[in-house]
């Protein structure tokens, strides 16, 4: 029987991955509240606040400022590290231009052509 048992463990812990999050990781929170069919299955925007157990962590919304308390299972970590999104919202960026004046010629130039 505890062969057996031996054997079911490994079989089980083949794909396990060992969960570690820090303080301060953006990561994703799984959406367990989809109400529509095409609502994103993973939130963005939180952020690892601390460490409450073993597997369960404080989370805060970088958008809304909301804490929640989550389990490793429902986090995945992000890839990308997202900026900071307190800051006053950015107005739009403007596109590359090429000169369209030709600036104003030096002495210098003027005097070596």
């Amino acid at each position: 029987m505890t062969k057996e048992k031996a054997r079911q463990k490994r079989y089980a812990n083949r794909n396990a991955k060992e969960i570690l999050f820090r303080v301060g990781d953006p990561v994703y929170m799984k959406n367990h509240t989809k109400k529509k069919k095409f609502e994103p299955h993973w939130r963005p925007y939180y952020r690892v606040i601390e460490q409450t157990s073993p597997l369960t962590f404080r989370l805060k919304n970088q958008l809304t400022g909301e804490l929640v308390s989550s389990h490793a299972e429902h986090l995945r970590l992000a890839k990308a590290d997202w900026p900071n999104l307190n800051v006053a919202k950015q107005t739009k960026t403007l596109r590359k231009t090429r000169l369209t004046v030709v600036p104003e010629q030096t002495e210098d130039e003027i005097a070596s052509e």
